[in-house]
């Protein structure tokens, strides 16, 4: 009986380095160096014998939010299950950030002050993971990208992924344009990982080769905010992390806003909102937000002008034969699952 899926991510997401590392293929490929696209990559290191990344932004990554990154310029920090893999993958990460900048979290835990309905409450209690890491997402993924690219059988090319390569069973290959160039290049694959978030065109392509659509299943959130980065003055304030929430109430209209120490002399202040109460991103020298964070951000030195707001809808591609019993769920040619006691997710050869 296969694991159930409990178990399952159990046994994936241990803190332990990987046990076994054997090579069973000769390249992957992956479409899309976000943040997920690094990471796939770097868990493939371990078992293709060449990893090729293919990037659409040629852009650095350390010279701040890149086009098409969601939430690139809002604050990022690290849940203890995130942190933990990415010392799993990249061990002593956590330490690299820190010597470049990451602000460590105080001795003090009072220096992380919440402030519900305008009263300060408790601070938040101690994971027990180690220093926990928040970070503009520029430093963050910029890191990533240097600590996968570091290792030796994996490498990255720019260029807008144009559609996949198939046989008569599976993808074998992907297909790009480099940048600045006009002609397709083609790159055989054992593995093709899509990376490429809601950019993706996976559907579209599959669609072409009479392969099913994934059901695309769209979640609006709504939820906008608007941020923007300031230098922090010590005399002013010396909390590393000032969070302030309103819960809502007769006469209150529920918030969440807050101040953070990141990377270098900078704090993050950031102010979501619910749609309809939508905060506006404001010019370079005035802070986004508004009462009492406005008062304790605008009398810090001027903010580095980097604003935003918005909040796009989360989009998710099911692809699973079990989710469908019709003809559909194969591709051409193949029967579909039988179903038995236990159903079959296996498509099989029509003689």
């Amino acid at each position: 009986m296969p694991p159930s899926p409990s178990r399952l991510f159990a046994e994936i997401a241990t803190a332990e380095p990987p046990a076994e590392t054997r090579v069973v293929m000769r390249r992957a490929v992956v479409l899309g160096g976000s943040m997920a696209g690094l990471l796939a990559a770097r868990v493939l290191s371990d078992h293709a014998e060449e990893v090729l990344i293919i990037e659409r932004d040629p852009s650095d990554v350390d010279a701040g939010p890149r086009p098409g990154v969601p939430q690139g310029s809002q604050v990022h920090a690290l849940l203890p299950a995130g942190q933990v893999q990415l010392e799993r993958w990249f061990p002593g990460i956590a330490d690299e950030a820190l010597a470049l900048g990451a602000p460590p979290p105080p001795r003090d835990p009072g220096t992380a002050k919440v402030f519900v309905n305008g009263m300060l409450g408790l601070p938040p209690a101690a994971t027990g993971t180690g220093p926990a890491l928040i970070t503009t997402r520029p430093f963050l993924e910029a890191l990533v990208r240097r600590r996968t690219l570091a290792i030796d059988n994996i490498r990255m090319v720019y260029g807008r992924a144009e559609g996949l390569l198939f046989d008569e069973r599976r993808v074998n290959g992907a297909r790009y344009v480099p940048e600045g160039g006009t002609e397709p290049v083609v790159e055989a694959a054992d593995l093709v990982v899509d990376a490429m978030g809601r950019s993706s065109r996976l559907s579209d392509w599959l669609a072409e080769h009479e392969w099913p659509r994934p059901p695309l299943h769209r979640m609006p959130i709504k939820l906008n905010y608007a941020t923007a980065l300031f230098k922090r003055d010590e005399l002013v304030s010396d909390a590393w992390v000032a969070v302030f929430h309103t819960m809502a109430g007769k006469g209150r209209t529920a918030r969440i806003g807050g101040i953070n120490s990141v990377e270098g002399a900078a704090g993050s202040c950031w102010w979501p909102a619910t749609t309809g109460t939508a905060p506006a991103a404001t010019s370079p020298t005035s802070p986004p937000v508004a009462g009492s964070t406005t008062r304790r951000c605008s009398v810090t030195s001027p903010n580095t002008g980097r604003c935003s707001a918005g909040w796009s809808p989360t989009t998710r591609r099911t692809a699973d034969a079990a989710t469908s019993t019709s003809s559909t769920a194969c591709p051409p040619g193949w029967s579909p699952p039988v179903t038995r006691s236990r159903p079959s997710t296996r498509c099989t050869a029509r003689a």
